[in-house]
């Protein structure tokens, strides 16, 4: 269990522009960091404590979006898709337990809130698929070339917006890694073991709770 900071921006710059459809168009980006983050390793020598190693953990999203909100007046629905590119590092210091983890997926999601008659509390929920592109060099020469992966995540919470433009939230997720590997070739296998040589499937998994505040034109 670690904290973390996440910032956040969405910008639909057709509202200004147009009445129709087009104006639920925009862009979004976020970044997320770990505020401290430590890694313990079980030590194979049971007469010693275990292991503390250096970790860090961050995540960086684009994405195109479109919202439509179903009626115009804050306390009505709304529901969004996106699409676009990710990138998640879990890298830990060198080691000879756990191999450090940058994935880099596609994102392809959608969502909605439902105000409970009121625009100061609507349930909120989101699921979005990560088609695995990369999963890091580290990962690559400790297991071999990637053959497949994917990931997905859930997310559920509340959301409320005030008149000003004050918008707040809490949110729950679940987020699932899978990948699998090739293993490693002959001549990388004799400096390691030979069940690398082996064809290797491995997974991640995060729980996230997320509140914070924004602001909204």
């Amino acid at each position: 269990m670690f904290p973390e900071f996440t910032v956040a921006l969405e910008a639909y710059p057709l509202v200004l522009l147009t009445r129709s459809i087009a104006r639920g168009l925009g862009l979004g980006v976020s970044y997320t960091r770990h505020i401290s983050i430590s890694t313990k390793l079980k030590s194979q020598d049971a007469t010693t404590n275990d292991n503390a190693v250096d970790t860090t953990s961050d995540e960086l999203m684009f994405n195109a979006r479109f919202r439509w909100a179903i009626k115009d007046n804050l306390a009505g629905p709304v529901v969004y898709g996106f699409f676009g590119f990710g990138i998640r590092s879990f890298a830990l210091a060198q080691n000879i337990v756990l191999t450090s983890m940058s994935y880099q997926f596609l994102h392809l999601g959608a969502g909605g809130r439902i105000p409970l008659g009121s625009p100061f509390i609507s349930l909120r929920a989101e699921a979005s698929i990560r088609p695995l592109l990369k999963v890091g060099q580290e990962a690559v020469d400790s297991f071999g070339e990637r053959s497949g992966g994917f990931a997905w995540s859930l997310q559920a919470g509340a959301y409320g917006r005030l008149k000003s433009g004050l918008f707040y939230f809490a949110t729950f997720e679940y987020l699932s890694f899978s990948m699998s590997f090739n293993g490693l070739s002959p001549t990388d296998v004799r400096a390691k073991t030979a069940d690398l040589a082996l064809p290797s499937e491995g997974s991640d998994s995060f729980l996230r709770f997320w509140v914070g505040a924004g602001y909204a034109l």
